[in-house]
């Protein structure tokens, strides 16, 4: 019975210590700030946003590779891999991930960002010589399984930054097309 409870308790603290969120991301992209909502179940997240006018969902599912990028107004939707080099150019946190993946990472230490601890990660390009290029910094939260900020070096005034961030329960509709959308390239 001991190691029942003792086993639930566990399973309870690591289920409750991440926080399925959703927040306001401000993603300025070369002196041209824009706002998104962000909607993450931990695996996977989906940015809403107004564009010209018209409504745009962009649905990510790292795991599967799978990027959606959803025109409600028109009920229409693309699909493309995560890194794919449009998907790479719009979402932020994707891109950083390629270089993760490619470059040099260098752990900075531990920052709090909007009240949450964050393992800060600059990333380096050394692939064209011996003189190291900064690329990224990244302020990861474990406990959102997200980044809180992530700043793009080459690119003045390129980052990323998640401020309001509230406690949400997941809605599996909220990353899946709908039925009656219309995939176009």
């Amino acid at each position: 019975m001991k190691r029942i409870f003792f086993v639930f308790l566990l399973f309870s603290v690591v289920q409750f210590s991440y926080c399925q969120f959703q927040a306001k991301m401000s993603y300025t992209l070369s002196d041209e700030a824009r706002i998104y909502t962000v909607y993450s179940d931990l695996q996977q997240y989906r940015y809403e946003f107004m564009e010209n006018g018209e409504k745009g969902i962009v649905i990510v599912k790292p795991q599967a590779n799978q990027t959606f990028i959803l025109m409600p107004d028109k009920k229409f939707f693309m699909k493309t891999t995560c890194d794919n080099f449009s998907s790479l150019m719009n979402d932020p946190v994707q891109a950083s991930k390629y270089f993760k993946q490619s470059q040099e990472e260098k752990l900075v230490g531990n920052e709090e960002i909007n009240g949450y601890n964050c393992i800060k990660t600059e990333y380096y390009w050394t692939q064209y010589g011996p003189d190291e290029v900064k690329i990224y910094t990244v302020w990861f939260s474990k406990e959102l399984n997200f980044p809180v900020m992530i700043k793009n070096h080459p690119r003045k005034n390129n980052y990323m930054l998640l401020t309001d961030v509230i406690k949400w329960v997941p809605q599996d509709s909220y990353f899946e097309v709908p039925g009656d959308y219309t995939e176009v390239d």
